[in-house]
């Protein structure tokens, strides 16, 4: 009962004190208070009430006629007044309303009840304040395995019947067992010596725990515990130095650092002088990683501009440390921060709703490999979580929710983090590789972990065909998946259409031989927050056939080679007089995306045709683009050209063959060319609908399923002034199959036609209509009528299918304009 009131006298004569001396006492110095100042203010935020110094949670100066003028940079903003005879200086709409301490609960859901936040000194109505970050959870092992489930998952080791684990445990050993490579002796640091450490130590704790073998635990306790060399002279410079990508893989070094303390923390039979010496060594990258990071200097202003993975990896490292090292007094505060701004970049800044994802699918995996545990560890300890957090956004700044306690989901159970993976599998390749659009290599994606995150089984599709991959999350997977759970066949349609994701995928089986197309049309938040990673490649497409790639987007290489790749001279484009989507003219300075968006319009699938039509507008010009799958055998590309003038335009296919692709040919054709592979061919022939093109070759840079490799880009010109367009057949064929014969058919200015005759003789007809009126032509002894727009007819479509080229108006691409001074 003393204690009870007790509270009720310190809320009542204090409560802004408290709640900001709280925020210090935490340590939460990354926000908009210091260290040094108890209050949590600013020097913009003149604060009249004075620090407790004698720490009893009472300010030593508190009386009911106080005022306390907070200000929207105060670390807790906008606290009413508690006492109803105080001046009020919050906030003109708020006038003392105070919340209420609940003296038998925990009223901001930290796992600290309000009457013992009162005697820590923390703030009861602040999730980010408190001792330790939910001490009511106990016990380690704790991220991705509990103590109970230990025996379980040891179990799993050489058993039969689950060959993801059998895959996995294999890789676990050979990490443990490598020989750690160490710092530089020059005082120099190397994120990626931390980086393999950590993740060695993972490898070992791991094997410790599950095997008992003391060994293993002892050198993961050898490398947790090891000092390190300073690395802030990093940050000293006048700009952080990039090149070293601390931000980027010392995230990754801490998630396999704190993992492995994690593990060892669990075991069975450490010493307590060896697990404090553990700790601390821990505890002192975290710290340093915070600083570094977190704090004014050159690594925060690369991460608050970037938006995208370089601050993803940071905020997901840092949440996972929380949990795995809960009992820092900054621990609630680093936790906080990190889910705010993990669920505000990825579901706000990179994703949209439907799924789509800015910077491509191989940097939402790259990322993913600092930020996928931190969501797993709080799924399985929070399954279906709804808590208030509190996020201040110190590397989220334009979050509109920084600095405002809001409610956060469990990740697992979010639509938006739920759609974003899952579409990773809906745009996969037929070769179990994510689709390589803008700055993104063909990759493998960690199928076993997305699986048991989201609980999922359709998430295992084609991951055995990717090798059972676990980029950097080995011991996660291994943990976490239940070795029960099988692939489930897909539950998404074969052909997707999402216009706000993006892109659509026309196949026209799952399997590995699958004739599957990828058409982009990127638009708003897709494109845009690509930023430096975008690339110019709306309305380009990608086609592989018979287990072969056979139509390629160039790929990323990486960031210091990608501007060989990046442009709309590397992509399956029209060029409007050698032009594509307009870059800034800035563009050594500013690295900018491309600054038209694509716009999809309608779309059709029966039991013979799949198609989309989508627009865009560069250039000058309007460019739209109808793609038709036929019989799920070959395709047309369709392109309508509208400019004021006449304007010569460029028709581009990039091949995957030729060059210096291995086991590859390319040979020109009068249409167009022949690309061979080792499983498949692909036959392009192309025609304009005025005139007649002028074709040339050209080896382009790739880095695709081959490697990086030269591979062979036909172009076509033509000079083209009203009804331009051109009309393309894409012929796939197996090896060792007899190929189509493709022609073309005579027509009038404004119109092509081309002839596709099968080995059985069987013959379509495709006609591309540019002109107000119907057109008839000669073909098979017979005339055809062709109406305005795509028609098809003949062998599968004995009625002709007639397919409109029209689109709604969409807007000019926005001006650049001179980046500020």
């Amino acid at each position: 009962m003393l204690r009870s009131v007790r509270a009720i006298v310190t809320l009542s004569l204090s409560f802004g004190t408290l709640a900001l001396g709280g925020l210090a006492a935490c340590g939460d110095d990354g926000g908009a208070g210091t260290v040094t100042d108890a209050l949590g203010d600013t020097a913009a935020a003149v604060d009249t009430l004075p620090a407790d110094t004698v720490d009893d949670a009472v300010d030593d100066t508190a009386t009911a006629d106080v005022v306390d003028p907070d200000t929207a940079a105060d670390a807790v903003d906008a606290e009413p007044d508690v006492d109803s005879q105080a001046a009020d200086a919050d906030t003109a709409d708020l006038v003392d309303t105070a919340p209420v301490l609940d003296p038998n609960g925990d009223t901001d859901k930290d796992g600290v009840f309000d009457l013992d936040e009162v005697d820590d000194g923390t703030d009861p109505f602040d999730p980010r304040s408190c001792r330790a970050w939910h001490p009511e959870i106990a016990g380690h092992p704790r991220l991705f395995l509990r103590p109970d489930d230990v025996a379980a998952v040891a179990a799993r080791v050489g058993a039969e019947g689950a060959p993801a684990h059998a895959a996995i445990w294999p890789r676990i050993v050979s990490r443990a067992n490598q020989a750690p490579p160490e710092q530089p002796t020059d005082g120099t640091y190397d994120p990626s010596v931390a980086a393999a450490q950590g993740d060695i130590a993972e490898a070992a704790a791991f094997r410790g725990l599950l095997e008992g073998d003391a060994a293993m635990t002892a050198k993961a306790v050898a490398l947790l515990a090891a000092a390190f060399p300073d690395p802030t002279y990093l940050n000293q410079q006048s700009a952080f130095d990039v090149g070293a990508h601390y931000d980027l893989i010392e995230s990754e070094a801490l998630v396999g650092f704190c993992t492995a303390y994690d593990y060892v923390a669990g075991t069975p039979g450490v010493a307590a002088e060896d697990l404090a010496a553990a700790r601390a060594g821990v505890v002192a990258r975290i710290d340093t990683f915070r600083r570094m990071c977190f704090q004014p200097g050159g690594c925060r202003a690369l991460i608050v501009n970037e938006r995208n993975n370089h601050t993803e990896k940071p905020v997901g490292a840092l949440g996972l440390c929380a949990i795995a090292v809960p009992d820092r007094p900054e621990a609630a505060a680093d936790f906080n921060d990190a889910v705010a701004s993990l669920d505000w970049l990825l579901n706000v800044r990179q994703g949209v709703p439907e799924g789509g994802y800015a910077e491509g699918w191989n940097y939402l995996v790259y990322a993913g490999q600092s930020f996928l545990q931190l969501m797993l560890a709080w799924h399985r300890l929070a399954p279906g979580a709804e808590w208030p957090l509190h996020g201040l956004g110190a590397v989220t700044p334009s979050d509109p929710r920084a600095g405002d306690i809001a409610t956060y989901r469990d990740f697992a159970t979010h639509p938006t983090t739920r759609a974003i993976f899952k579409n990773l599998l809906v745009a996969t390749t037929p070769n179990a590789r994510t689709v390589p659009t803008d700055d993104g290599n063909p990759s493998t994606w960690p199928g076993g972990l997305l699986a048991a995150l989201f609980d999922d089984p359709h998430l295992l599709w084609r991951w055995d065909a990717a090798g059972y991959a676990t980029p950097r999350c080995a011991t996660a997977t291994f943990a976490a998946l239940d070795p029960a759970m099988t692939a489930a066949d897909p539950d998404w349609p074969l052909e997707t259409f999402l216009p706000e994701a993006g892109f659509s995928v026309l196949r026209s089986d799952f399997g590995p031989d699958a004739l599957y197309l990828h058409v982009n049309h990127e638009r708003g938040v897709v494109r845009e927050a690509g930023f430096s990673h975008e690339h110019a490649d709306n309305l380009s497409l990608v086609l592989h056939a018979f287990g072969e790639p056979l139509v390629i987007d160039p790929g990323y290489i990486d960031y210091t080679n990608h501007k060989k790749v990046r442009y709309a001279t590397d992509h399956n484009l029209v060029l409007v007089d050698g032009a594509g989507p307009d870059f800034s003219p800035f563009d050594d300075l500013v690295q900018a995306q491309p600054n038209c968006d694509a716009f999809l319009h309608d779309h059709d699938v029966d039991a013979t045709f799949a198609t989309l039509i989508a627009s865009s507008k560069y250039a000058g010009a309007e460019v739209r683009r109808r793609v038709v799958r036929v019989a799920n055998r070959w395709v047309i590309v369709a392109d309508s050209l509208l400019s004021a003038a006449p304007r010569t335009w460029t028709w581009q296919l990039n091949g995957a063959a030729g060059g210096t692709v291995p086991s590859s040919s390319y040979a020109a054709t009068e249409l167009g060319g022949v690309w061979v592979r080792a499983k498949a061919s692909l036959e392009a022939a192309v025609v304009p609908t005025v005139g007649a093109p002028a074709f040339s070759t050209t080896l382009e840079d790739s880095l695709n399923v081959d490697g990086l490799r030269q591979h062979v880009r036909l172009a076509a010109d033509a000079t083209m002034g009203p009804a331009a367009g051109f009309l393309a057949v894409l012929a796939p064929t197996r090896a060792g199959d007899d190929a189509p014969t493709i022609t073309r058919v005579s027509a009038p200015s404004g119109v092509a036609a081309l002839a596709l005759t099968a080995p059985d003789a069987t013959w379509d007809l495709v006609v591309l209509n540019l002109t107000p009126a119907a057109v008839t032509l000669d073909f098979a002894g017979s005339p055809r009528v062709a109406a305005p727009g795509l028609t098809i007819q003949g062998a599968h479509a004995a009625t002709p299918r007639e397919l409109s080229m029209a689109t709604p108006p969409i807007p000019d691409p926005v001006p650049w304009l001179p980046p500020e001074e």
